[in-house]
């Protein structure tokens, strides 16, 4: 079983993300490889 992989995204993609809050949430989290709950939770603090 290979060994999962943490935190493939970083600071600068979920910053250049939340920038492009207009656009679908599923395409902005396929795009930056950033994980749908990771995302939500960063948003919900920028609100």
């Amino acid at each position: 079983m290979p060994k999962r992989i943490y935190k493939v995204w970083s600071q600068a993609n979920i910053n250049e993300a939340l920038g492009k809050a207009e656009t679908c949430f599923k395409e902005i989290c396929r795009t930056y490889n950033i994980p749908k709950p990771t995302f939500r939770r960063h948003l919900k603090k920028s609100q």
